[in-house]
């Protein structure tokens, strides 16, 4: 038999080649062992070794290609920058994902916040009086909006009147109003207050969102507020209806003088919770 460093070399290696070894098991009989077993037998040890253990790799000097492996590990201690579209970002800001297949972005904290804070804010500089009659519901008219307070949430028009407060986003909000109230009458008289869903007719009214006040006879400037909560979906909308028992009452919208600003007839603001 020949010495092994006689036998040519061969330089088409592939894993049905054969290996010379000894079999442990079997009296350290000298037996021939394919390659692609031996490294099956490598990877069935090595790779459960491995397991939630760190990457063995370090000093890299440029991004480190895992493969199919991945990091696991109770805790990931930086000792230097963490860098994310070749920024480390500025003091205060996170990375906020950016979906499948893109970078983390930084990002203020607040604007990731309030990007996510519905809210909206309106009101009325116009006296409102029931045009129906009296005891005739009628939903209460918005034409104006605080922009800089104001997102995903709008008035749209009923048609006839910006009344209906609509949502973009779904979730529970809370609606809060408030309205300025007179009667010029010689009688006191009740006011009521109430929302509708999705809908103008009394089908369209929320259980139990009704409200009472009572304006004393000839009494000016009695305010109205309360608030509610009401979960919608996407693109619902509600209005703030009212009546009273008499046209003698009003929602009175004054104006500003040297002292204080304007007085609006309705205030609403709704945020969601």
């Amino acid at each position: 038999m020949a010495k092994i460093s006689t036998y040519p070399n061969d330089i088409n290696i592939s894993i049905n080649d054969k290996l010379i070894g000894t079999d442990n098991e079997n009296s350290n009989a000298t037996k021939n062992f394919p390659i692609g077993d031996i490294i099956s037998l490598a990877e069935s040890i090595i790779v459960p070794e491995l397991s939630g253990e760190y990457v063995p790799y370090s000093g890299a000097t440029s991004n480190v290609n895992l493969g199919s492996r991945s990091l696991s590990a109770g805790s990931i201690t930086l000792g230097g920058l963490l860098i994310s579209n070749g920024t480390s970002g500025s003091s205060g800001q996170v990375l906020r994902s950016s979906g499948t297949e893109a970078s983390p972005q930084w990002v203020n904290v607040n604007t990731l916040i309030t990007s996510n804070l519905y809210k909206g804010s309106f009101y009325d500089s116009i006296t409102q009086t029931l045009t129906g009659g009296a005891n005739v519901a009628i939903p209460v008219i918005l034409r104006s909006t605080d922009s800089a307070a104001t997102n995903g949430i709008s008035i749209v028009s009923d048609g006839t009147n910006l009344t209906r407060i609509t949502f973009a986003n779904a979730g529970v909000y809370n609606i809060l109003f408030s309205a300025q109230l007179a009667n010029s009458g010689g009688t006191s008289q009740t006011v009521d207050f109430w929302l509708r869903k999705n809908g103008a007719t009394a089908a369209a009214n929320v259980p139990d969102s009704n409200g009472k006040v009572v304006l004393q006879s000839n009494a000016n400037y009695l305010m109205a507020a309360w608030n509610y909560f009401i979960n919608v979906n996407a693109n619902d909308y509600v209005y703030l209806m009212w009546t009273a028992t008499s046209t003698n009452i009003t929602m009175v919208a004054a104006a500003a003088n040297g002292v204080h600003p304007a007085t609006p007839s309705i205030i609403v603001t709704a945020n969601i919770v």
